[in-house]
């Protein structure tokens, strides 16, 4: 009797070990499946927000043309949107006490040591999902966002404050379940080869004036420090002078660029004579050896670090990550990694008075962003790593080398200024800044050379 006993037994152990491999491999395909559509999903989104700034479909399209919202590519973007949540759902793997899911915007070579040193000091395993330099928080943000119903992380480190406050709006968090730590600041980046300290801007209203002309690199104000920076400055401007200054920007030929790394590099490579960027981008740059140097505009902004318990209840695990990462010792290495600047900041610049209000702005203030500034890529095909001096009879900002350059760039996509206050000229693709844009508004004759290459590539200019 026994032996039999002893024989069922090792049949229902056998049975369950089975199941429960067949259950792990099971989770492990669901789990690559549920990657590989979500970077096709990243991919995705990305490419409806560039279609959407580059104005696809634009504003003549859209008086002519009736988009449906059951045909196209939006019932693509719904389709993939439900099999990522769907996937989710299936792939995941059943929480531990000695595990915690965490998203972070904050920089991987950063964070990553702190989440071993986590670990080393609890044993508790992080894993962790990191945001793209291109969309920065605003990607995890919309994430979280579309998990509210089932939360797939525990906790959510987020490297500027305003986007923790939009998911405690969304209800995605509860009420006292995240904290600010530690700050960086948005700062002007110089290149110290072009640019001497006397002569760099001390505010932020001197990159519209004529000598920075075609000179100056923001990252894309819809995403990131660059978006919360735009929309604290509309506050402390008022509506009507933000949005002066934003095209003023926009038609002194300011680049835009894919995140605050890249306006650095811009910078440092002398494509770019000044910039808008974070603390921590600069210090990266000047440990690099780059010839760069910061300082801190009138209107800079202070960045707080947030940490945000998401699922709930948390685990102990999810607590312990929460109260480790604004730990005074935690913060002080990031401080020494140059990942902040502190821990408390100062009592200047231009911190929201009213967050709540900026965050009823959000929308409105986003679109406004959408029909001004337009990315373009750093190496985009009118792009040149060393670009021809501009002769200096021909005006500020102008040559025809260049000129001639970028129509031949344009050839056969018709370029023409458009009518809207401020763009400059639109053609399939984006926007074309430099030459084209420096001409419009600014009564700058075109020289014969320039007026002989605009016509033989039939490009038309509506001054």
């Amino acid at each position: 009797m026994s032996l039999l006993f002893v024989l069922v037994l090792l049949l229902v152990l056998d049975h369950w070990r089975a199941r429960q491999r067949a259950i792990t491999l099971v989770a492990q395909v669901s789990n690559l499946l549920y990657r590989g559509l979500q970077a096709c999903m990243g991919v995705v989104s990305e490419l409806d927000s560039h279609l959407q700034s580059s104005g696809f479909p634009g504003p003549a399209e859209r008086s002519r043309l009736e988009v449906s919202d059951t045909a196209g590519w939006k019932p693509a973007l719904l389709t993939s949107a439900l099999l990522l949540t769907l996937l989710s759902l299936t792939s995941c793997a059943p929480r531990t006490e000695n595990s915690v899911v965490i998203y972070t915007s904050q920089d991987k070579v950063y964070a990553e040591r702190i989440f071993a040193d986590f670990t080393r000091e609890t044993g508790i395993e992080v894993r962790a999902v990191y945001d793209s330099e291109a969309v920065k928080t605003v990607g995890l943000v919309n994430r979280l966002i579309a998990e509210k119903n089932h939360p797939q992380c525990d906790v959510f480190w987020n490297n500027e404050e305003l986007r923790t406050r939009q998911l405690e709006a969304e209800g995605v968090l509860g009420a006292n379940r995240w904290k600010q730590f530690g700050y960086r600041s948005r700062q002007i980046v110089f290149n110290t080869n072009q640019v001497q300290t006397s002569a760099a801007p001390k505010s932020l209203l001197e990159l519209t004036n004529a000598a920075w002309r075609g000179k100056v690199v923001i990252a894309y104000p819809m995403f990131g420090t660059t978006a919360t920076h735009f929309l604290a400055l509309r506050q402390h401007w008022g509506e009507a002078g933000w949005e002066a200054w934003c095209r003023a920007l926009q038609n002194n030929g300011a680049k835009v660029v894919d995140g605050n790394s890249v306006v650095v590099k811009l910078v440092a490579s002398g494509e770019a004579a000044i910039g808008l960027t974070d603390s921590d981008d600069i210090a990266a740059g000047q440990r690099e050896g780059l010839p760069i140097a910061g300082l801190t505009p009138a209107e800079t902004f202070y960045i707080r670090n947030t940490v945000a318990l998401i699922r709930e209840p948390a685990t102990p695990a999810a607590e312990r990550l929460f109260d480790y990462l604004s730990r005074p010792d935690v913060v002080e290495r990031l401080v020494t990694a140059n990942a902040i600047e502190g821990i408390a900041p100062p009592d200047a610049g231009i911190a929201p008075k009213d967050w709540p209000r900026l965050l009823r702005d959000l929308e409105p203030a986003t679109t406004t962003l959408k029909q001004i500034f337009l990315r373009q890529t750093a190496y985009s095909p009118i792009h040149t790593a060393n670009p021809p001096p501009f002769p200096s009879r021909e005006g500020p900002g102008v040559g025809s080398r260049r000129a001639l350059r970028i129509v031949s760039a344009l050839r056969g996509n018709r370029p023409s200024l458009s009518p809207q206050r401020g763009e400059g000229p639109r053609v399939r693709g984006g926007y074309t800044f430099g030459v084209i844009s420096s001409l419009r508004g600014n009564n700058l004759p075109l020289s014969p050379r320039e007026r002989v290459g605009v016509r033989g590539n039939e490009a038309s200019f509506h001054r």
